[in-house]
């Protein structure tokens, strides 16, 4: 039994390398096909603006990486966001902001 559990996990871990492998040739592909379209992609300021569009999604994310790596299987975070933003929204209606 213990052989056989051995056996599936390395398995897995080849198949989780394969699946991280494909799905980084896709994304270079991709960015050297949008390359050839835009000359600005590779470009610093497009760099910056990737950064800031995502850098809050990157922290939330590693956030909760450690909530599930500690053991505390907490996946509400969507669901707190969710209701975040109807009380922003709701606050910034009550203020009459655009």
């Amino acid at each position: 039994m213990k052989k056989t559990l051995n056996s599936m996990a390395q398995s897995l871990k080849g198949f989780r390398f394969t699946n991280t492998l494909g799905v980084v040739a896709v994304i270079a592909v991709l960015s050297v096909l949008v390359q050839f379209q835009s000359k600005d992609f590779f470009s610093l300021d497009n760099f910056i603006t990737l950064a800031r569009n995502c850098s809050i999604t990157i922290l939330v994310g590693y956030g909760q990486m450690v909530v599930m790596a500690g053991g505390g299987m907490n996946v509400s975070l969507g669901s707190v966001g969710g209701v975040a933003e109807v009380i922003v929204g709701a606050l910034i209606k009550r203020a009459d902001m655009p």
